[in-house]
């Protein structure tokens, strides 16, 4: 589920299923996460949040702890060789293509 900023149209809470759960109690499959985006900044006309907090279930209660946060210093698209992606010479470049 998304939240959208009416005012600014930007992306301001996301909330997403942890499907993968190492818990297997019952009542365990109901976990789930949330990401709150701070501080936009346009970088080549695109707005990148630079601060993106992550918090276990949701963020809506004031003061809750959180479990990861991220704080982007700075931000550039594009800026690395694409072969710093890959594993291994051997392995094949599909680029945009999608492997069959």
């Amino acid at each position: 589920m998304l939240w959208i900023n009416q005012s600014t149209k930007a992306l301001t809470y996301c909330e997403f299923t942890i499907r993968d759960n190492y818990l297997k109690a019952p009542g365990t499959g109901a976990f789930y996460g949330s990401i709150h985006f701070q501080d936009f900044k346009a970088i080549k006309g695109i707005k990148i949040p630079h601060k993106q907090t992550v918090y276990f279930n949701s963020p809506k209660e004031k003061g809750k702890p959180f479990l990861h946060e991220v704080n982007i210093s700075t931000f550039d698209f594009d800026n690395f060789k694409s072969a710093i992606l890959h594993p291994s010479n051997n392995t094949k470049n599909y680029n945009d293509e999608k492997p069959h």
